[in-house]
């Protein structure tokens, strides 16, 4: 199958439904996780607030401080790679417009060539300089017959010639 670069090429059609699809599940899976880190944030204050001992509590927070740490920045990683994914989708969506205008461009200059039209022309005045090609050969052989004719008249008319002046003399 032939594709040309439009907007209605299925290959290309289906990579940006996938990519545009890829970023919408990747944003919904950023944003629930966020979700999840609020809560067990908001969870961590509230065990705050409920712990006695203030040891305890700097025991206990290191480890989780630096496991959320660990996470927000996978996070941030991966929404800068959402980022990403969003500006390559524009400039797909924008390279496909870019696209949409050249292939009207171009359709305008064929229509405006009219080539089928300069095509029909052309075949036209070929047949009609064959057809006269025909006819001139045709008159070229009637020419050599006649001049053939008229020289075997000559010769003829010669010979009667000789045969009379020979008569005459004898």
């Amino acid at each position: 199958m032939q594709c040309y670069v439009t907007y209605n090429c299925p290959s290309f059609q289906s990579d940006l439904r996938s990519k545009t699809e890829q970023y919408n599940r990747q944003t919904m899976d950023l944003n629930q996780e966020l979700q999840g880190h609020k809560m067990r944030k908001e969870n961590l204050r509230t065990r705050l607030v409920c712990f006695p001992c203030v040891f305890f509590f700097h025991k206990i927070l290191t480890p989780i401080k630096t496991e959320l740490q660990s996470s927000i920045n996978s996070a941030e990683r991966r929404l800068e790679d959402q980022q990403t994914l969003s500006s390559d989708l524009r400039t797909l969506q924008g390279d496909v417009e870019e696209k949409k205008a050249r292939v009207e461009k171009l359709k305008n200059d064929i229509r405006s060539a009219d080539y089928d039209a300069r095509l029909a022309e052309k075949t036209e005045k070929a047949r009609s300089l064959e057809e006269e090609r025909e006819n001139l050969s045709g008159e070229i052989r009637k020419l050599s017959l006649q001049a053939d004719s008229r020289a075997k008249l000559d010769l003829t008319r010669k010979e009667i010639k000789s045969k009379n002046t020979e008569i005459k003399t004898v």
